[in-house]
């Protein structure tokens, strides 16, 4: 028994990873004979990757290993007449596509290029059948005479000679630009990954298989016939994933083919969308009259963290959204079941991409992470985050200016709002406490919209505890150690409140503002500035 052979034996059986190794044996393959039928690149991708989905799901019914090739060509054959059947081809005007960016390509070598790819195109589509799937095969993959003979059952001397012919018909300085234009578009080294399935589905809540380790980036797009609307939400072990649907979809069922599309989605998720799929994710056994200490005294004293809830985090990015996140995760390892939402603003991809999420889990112990593309998540007043207030415990809002200034973790306390703050969670004492801050903080910035006014002892005394309560608000994360150098600090909630209290008093407003930022307690705070 062949190799190839024995690796069709192991897929029929279920090994995904042998499958991979089939994608990656048979990928160009499939890819040219494709381009060969529909004369366009990404159509021919698109039909490649549909085609080895389709081939996943129909190997048990595949009877002969040793016919794999000339099985899977007429995957390839009946998917590209079913694209060409049910697409409608859209004419772009050439202005429209000179204004796509191809990476630093100017407008006029782009147009230079466009013309290339559509003379090679069309002078190959101009060749009979016969010649067009050897020499597409041939150029596009660096397949061997051989290997196409395999492919398309023919002899070799028939591959060789078809060949030839079609060299002829090409020659001059044709031939080189067919072979110089196919390597510019061969497929990409992750094809093989791209290729899954779905195993599940809530609602808008999709779960998808990948192969093992190969699954999509955190937000990559995922094509559901041929439709980017998709967007990955959450990566699990083995090559799953979670994704949420960005706009209502029709009914879905486990088995249909879904690919990555390699790319980071561009489009938010709808208002209405979202609050389905956020209603799913909150677990049903949430406790929202509790809270849960993580020693991190901004959201302790403001935005306690529900225990066993949901928690909604948002901001523009450079903020801080993921430090705070992963700051959670490490301290609430082996906490309650506690969900987290963390908004990303959509836009261009340098700007969208999770930055060092490889390096953050987005699941740890009892915590779970969702991300969630929308539009308007970096604004305060964010119609997104505000339309599932009523499912979640509680928001952190992110401040870029707060970070800007040196204010970490950034967390806005005037925006930040948590639904456990309340006398029967907490006591009334720190409700109290926790609106008398917020209430000195809102009163220095009114102090501070009047202008250069002369300013009374009484709004002296309110900027000047104000001032120290945000730089009190700030400490060091131990997520951080690496790159500041200093050691987190968990800070008992209780110790938090005391702290508070005595600084709201207005006792040390003489103590210079530098002691306070970036410290734990009032304690520490008070030996570093004697």
């Amino acid at each position: 028994m062949s190799q190839v052979d024995t690796a069709v034996e192991a897929a029929m059986a279920g090994d995904r990873a042998e499958f991979g190794d089939l994608i990656h044996r048979y990928q160009d393959m499939a890819f040219g004979y494709a381009l060969s039928i529909l004369g366009n690149y990404h159509s021919a991708e698109d039909a490649a990757q549909e085609a080895f989905v389709s081939a996943y799901f129909g190997l048990p019914a595949l009877r002969d290993p040793a016919a794999f090739p000339n099985w899977l060509r007429g995957i390839v054959r009946n998917t590209c007449r079913r694209q060409t059947r049910g697409r409608r081809t859209i004419l772009v005007p050439l202005d429209d596509a000179l204004d796509l960016s191809d990476g630093a390509v100017g407008p006029d070598e782009q147009a230079e290029r466009a013309e290339v790819r559509e003379q090679v195109l069309s002078a190959v589509m101009a060749l009979p059948d016969r010649y067009r799937e050897v020499v597409t095969l041939f150029y596009m993959g660096d397949l061997s005479q051989r290997e196409i003979a395999e492919f398309l059952e023919l002899p070799v001397t028939t591959v060789n000679n078809r060949l030839h012919a079609a060299r002829q018909r090409l020659k001059g300085g044709l031939l080189p630009m067919v072979k110089d234009d196919f390597r510019k578009h061969s497929l990409p080294d992750d094809f093989a990954e791209r290729v899954g399935k779905i195993i599940a589905v809530r609602g808008p809540v999709i779960e998808a298989q990948f192969a093992a380790d190969g699954e999509p980036e955190l937000l990559d797009a995922v094509t559901l016939e041929e439709t980017l609307s998709l967007a990955v939400m959450q990566r699990l072990p083995g090559g799953r994933v979670r994704c949420v649907a960005l706009t209502e979809l029709p009914d879905l069922g486990a088995g249909m083919d879904v690919t990555s599309s390699g790319e980071i989605v561009q489009s938010p998720i709808s208002p209405q969308v979202l609050r389905e799929a956020v209603a799913i994710l909150v677990r049903p056994n949430a406790q929202a009259d509790a809270m849960v200490e993580t020693g991190i005294k901004a959201l302790d004293v403001l935005c306690p963290l529900p225990a066993g809830g949901t928690l909604a985090l948002y901001g523009p990015a450079g903020a801080g959204k993921l430090v705070v996140l992963g700051e959670i995760l490490q301290r609430l390892r082996r906490g309650p079941e506690i969900t987290l939402l963390n908004f990303i603003q959509t836009g261009p991809p340098d700007k969208m991409r999770p930055p060092g999420d490889d390096e953050l889990p987005n699941a740890s112990g009892r915590i779970e992470t969702f991300y969630l593309p929308a539009d308007d998540s970096a604004q305060p007043s964010s119609a997104a985050v505000e339309s599932i207030r009523d499912a979640v415990g509680g928001a952190v809002y992110m401040s870029r200016s707060m970070a800007l200034a040196g204010l970490y973790p950034s967390i806005d306390p005037l925006l930040s709002w948590s639904r456990v703050l309340t006398k029967e969670a907490v006591g009334e004492e720190h409700v109290a406490v926790a609106q008398q801050v917020r209430e000195t903080l809102h009163r220095a910035e009114t102090v501070r919209e009047r202008g250069k006014a002369a300013l009374s002892p009484e709004d002296q005394g309110v900027l000047a505890t104000a001032d120290r309560l945000r730089s009190y608000l700030t400490q060091p994360l131990f997520i951080a150690e690496p790159y500041t150098k200093i050691p987190g600090e968990f800070v008992p909630v209780s110790q938090s409140m005391s702290d508070c209290r005595t600084i709201l008093s207005g006792r040390y407003n003489d103590v210079p503002i530098e002691a306070f930022r970036f410290a734990g307690s009032l304690k520490l705070i008070l030996a570093r500035s004697s």
